[in-house]
Order: C-alpha cells, then sequence, then structure tokens
C-alpha cells in the first residue's frame, strides 16, 4: 500500500534526490532561504511550489510524496478513473476505483472523513501553475457548499471540471482558471443548464507527479 510521505521524510527524499547534503545546500538547490527550511520544518507542511520546482529538476514527484508502507496507522484513499478537467471539461467521468493510496491516519482527519474523501487525476493546463494534467488531487465529496474563490470538482452535462469557484449576484456560478490564456466559464444557475450542474466536492490536496 503506498503512503503519503510526512514533512520531514518528504524534505529528506528531497535532499538526496536533488544531490543536496544539507538544508543549506537544499536551500540553494530550491532558490530559497535557509530560515525557509527551518520554518517548514516547524510547520510540518511542504509548499507545493518546492515539489513543483525538485520536479522541474527532473524528480520523479510520484515517488518522492508516496512510497510503500505496510498497514497499520494509515488509512486508504481511492483514485477513481474520473478525470478532472483543467481546460475545456472531460468526459472521462466514470466512478470505478483504479487504485488507492495510504495516508497517514492524522492527515487525512484534518482534509475530512475518510468517507468522503477520494482521488482524481487532473488533465490539461488551465489551472496552472497551482494544478498541472497528471496531478494527483483528492476531492472532499462532503464538501459542496461553495466557499468563494475555493477550488471544486464541478460537473456540467456529462463534463467534469476543476475550478476556483465564485458565486455571483443573480444565481450565477462562475468558474475561473488561472491559466490567463482561459477565460471564465459563467453558469446561470435559474437557466436551462441549472439541473446539470453538480458541485462534486473541493479541492482540498493536490500532489504535482512528473
Amino acid at each position: 500500500m503506498r503512503r503519503l510521505k510526512q514533512c520531514s521524510e518528504l524534505l529528506s527524499a528531497m535532499t538526496g534526490s536533488l544531490g543536496a547534503r544539507n538544508d543549506s545546500d537544499l536551500a540553494d538547490r530550491l532558490g530559497v532561504s535557509r530560515q525557509a527550511i527551518s520554518q517548514v520544518r516547524k510547520k510540518g507542511q511542504v509548499p507545493d511550489k518546492w515539489l513543483i520546482k525538485a520536479g522541474e529538476m527532473g524528480v520523479p514527484l510520484d515517488d518522492l510524496c508516496f512510497d510503500e508502507h505496510p498497514e497499520g496507522d494509515i488509512v486508504s484513499i481511492p483514485l477513481v478513473e474520473a478525470t478532472l478537467a483543467a481546460g475545456g471539461g472531460s468526459f472521462e467521468s466514470g466512478g470505478a476505483v483504479i487504485d488507492s493510496f495510504a495516508f497517514k491516519r492524522d492527515w487525512v482527519a484534518h482534509k475530512g472523513r475518510k468517507e468522503d474523501l477520494v482521488l482524481m487525476r487532473a488533465s490539461g493546463d488551465s489551472m496552472e501553475p497551482a494544478i498541472f494534467s497528471g496531478d494527483m488531487l483528492v476531492v472532499n465529496l462532503a464538501q459542496t457548499r461553495i466557499q468563494q474563490g475555493m477550488i471544486y470538482a464541478i460537473r456540467i452535462d456529462d463534463a467534469l471540471y476543476v475550478k476556483q469557484v465564485e458565486l455571483h449576484p443573480g444565481d450565477r456560478l462562475i468558474m475561473h482558471s488561472y491559466n490567463p490564456k482561459y477565460s471564465p466559464i459563467e453558469v446561470d444557475l435559474k437557466g436551462d443548464l441549472a439541473e446539470t450542474v453538480r458541485v462534486l466536492g473541493r479541492v482540498v490536496w493536490r500532489c504535482h507527479d512528473e
């Protein structure tokens, strides 16, 4: 079973993968200060942009983020075949479980109930630089009430999207992309498409994968 590595494990793996000898050396390779490394160790969470930087330098991030781990104080989150489009809308919307990954139980507790969490892959470039095609996302299916500016998985008809979402006066749903070459998508929740729109859940974690 595969397990998400903890912060200290990620930093150690990153140090080795980048050929660094210590935290100062790792900081130089990541283009950050030595103090930034110390602060991350205290907070217990490696910034996504550091993982992206490591990926740009040739580190396989799927292997960096996960390792094989015996069952114990861990829980399994299913990966479903549905693909979330960070682009024009994905029609790969099947809900069949194709794999599972192990996470620390206490980490999962901060993301929601295990029963409410699923893993999905992103496809497309509309959410770059936050989400890249192929990235793995944890979606909390219980968090369907929109919080302004958060990222959600949304179904419109048979197409799936991952977008930053806002609700505007007049029951207008606006789906924003981070990539400026993509225009916002507006849906009138009182219009013809209203019954075809479903918020699947909020994206509560993402891991960039080279």
